[in-house]
């Protein structure tokens, strides 16, 4: 109803026509072909709207343009006028007509550009349409259904008779006075009745729904029937489909549950066999994952026992490693040859508790001890090759009371010496560091040798990765490697850095996880 009265007021056309009524045709012909073109603009937008009877318009100056679906014709009379000023340019609704049944809304129709008063509008509703629309949310068959406007005045009733009377009766007026929406109880003629109102959106008219008690329970029986009726139908169906439902879930389940305590009871090849992509599906598949996993976790755990077992055979070989002790015995004879007697003791003595160290018993010993066990091969070293090699040692304190696999550096060092600083001209160092980067021990041997070029090193690297099998040229290197594997795992590393006559730098990572003081 707002759509189509704006759509006329703010058409060009309707308003040049009204401020041209309102200053007088300079013709007869004038004022017949602006009729034409205005009534005929107001009964195209009419037409097709069901709800919509007639559509007119009125100018200051008395001349009437209109359009209507009926042969009647319709007028404003000067109370009417003011109650569309009221409005001030909104819909007003009017009194209904009883003799057209029709229900009237208008409004004033102000120039676009002045905002002064040019003229009205009024629009016309069939009261039959409106009946059909809102008797659609009629509660009861039986009862009565009417439309009461902000006066008190029926506008649509099924009782056409009834229209565009005032309403007296205590009930309704009760009704006017209430809040928006309400339910009212009320006796007639010793008769009960009950009341429920509704006030329409964006006006102050109230749908009313009036029924007898004796309908009204009436049909509450009927509806009460009704639901228990729906009801047990309603379980004849659900019980069977809940057995069902709960058969589908359940089965795949108890399914699961046997495949597990076949896993518990019998091992871990049993596999859960289920296609379906649903929840279970997933869980299933799930189940089957974690049976692989575990199966590579044993395998994994077999292999590590295994490669711990030859680790520790191939220390034990290492510690009396034939060319350990020859180089140790080599340097012994030059030292006497050249020196006499005096260091042979002092050698043996290193000899001695170096090959004590290693024939003990124990896995692990502190850093502070093994840096005391390379100090001694240092020593011993020292008599071979003099001022030719040195090897420094810078250990952060906090770190010397952790626990690292025996004779884990003292290798590095020995390849150092052999392979870094032994075929250098000059003199060289053998630099050892340690300390705590983060979560992790970090260890490194660093010598200032002949280094390695490219090739060489991924040579080497690629002889450290391989499992500690056939001959090798850096069996230290290798050793090292797959013994901080073996007891700590990925996380722990040993990297290789080499650059061509400048040296090579060999670290050690053991993650937080392994170090225990």
């Amino acid at each position: 109803m707002n759509h189509l009265y704006y759509s006329i007021f703010t058409n060009s056309l309707i308003q040049a026509s009204l401020r041209d009524a309102n200053k007088g045709f300079e013709s007869m012909y004038d004022q017949v072909a602006v009729r034409r073109e205005v009534e005929s603009f107001l009964l195209a937008s009419i037409l097709g709207r069901d709800t919509v009877e007639s559509a007119y318009l009125f100018s200051n100056s008395g001349e009437i343009f209109g359009a209507s679906l009926s042969a009647q014709r319709y007028d404003l009379s000067d109370d009417e006028k003011m109650e569309l000023a009221k409005g001030e340019g909104r819909l007003v609704w009017l009194d209904p007509d009883p003799n057209r049944l029709t229900v009237p809304a208008g409004a004033v129709v102000n120039d676009i550009q002045t905002q002064k008063k040019i003229g009205y509008i009024l629009i016309t509703l069939r009261e039959s349409a409106l009946f059909d629309i809102y008797s659609q949310i009629k509660l009861f068959n039986n009862g009565e259904l009417y439309v009461i406007n902000e006066t008190g005045r029926i506008v649509s009733h099924s009782d056409k008779c009834r229209i565009d009377r005032q309403v007296t009766e205590p009930h309704l007026v009760e009704a006017m006075e209430g809040p928006p929406t309400g339910f009212i109880r009320y006796i007639d003629a010793g008769k009960r009745y009950y009341l429920t109102y509704h006030t329409m959106p964006g006006t102050q008219w109230r749908i009313v729904n009036m029924i007898s008690s004796v309908h009204y329970e009436k049909e509450s029986i009927m509806l009460r029937g009704w639901i228990l009726l729906i009801m047990a139908g309603s379980c004849l169906l659900i019980i069977p489909l809940t057995i069902w439902v709960s058969n589908t879930i359940s089965r795949p389940i108890r399914q699961l549950s046997a495949t597990m305590e076949s896993v518990r009871n019998d091992g871990s090849d049993v596999y859960f066999d289920y296609e379906s992509q649903d929840e279970v599906g997933v869980l299933g598949q799930s189940f089957n994952d974690m049976i692989d996993h575990i199966n590579y976790l044993i395998h994994q755990v077999y292999q590590e026992q295994m490669r711990r077992q030859e680790a520790q055979l191939k220390h034990l070989i290492y510690q009396i490693n034939p060319h350990f002790l020859f180089n140790t015995l080599d340097t012994i004879h030059w030292t006497a040859i050249m020196n006499g007697v005096p260091e042979m003791g002092r050698m043996s003595k290193l000899l001695a508790d170096l090959i004590r160290e290693g024939i003990k018993g124990e896995d692990f010993v502190t850093v502070e001890r093994e840096i005391s066990n390379i100090k001694k091969y240092a020593a011993i070293q020292k008599y071979r090759y003099g001022d030719k090699v040195e090897v420094r040692v810078d250990i952060d304190s906090e770190i010397l009371p952790y626990y690292i696999p025996k004779f884990l550096i003292q290798p590095l060092v020995e390849n150092a010496i052999g392979h870094g600083l032994e075929p250098k001209i000059d003199n060289g160092v053998v630099s050892i560091r340690g300390k705590l980067q983060g979560s992790s021990m970090v260890i490194t041997v660093k010598d200032d040798g002949v280094g390695m070029d490219q090739a060489l090193l991924d040579s080497v690297v690629a002889e450290m990765l391989r499992d500690q099998n056939g001959e090798m040229s850096h069996i230290g290197l290798s050793n090292v490697y797959h013994r901080i594997r073996i007891y700590y795992g990925e996380e722990a590393g040993l990297s290789i850095e080499s650059e061509l006559d400048v040296g090579t730098t060999v670290t050690i990572t053991i993650p937080n996880g392994g170090l225990t003081p």
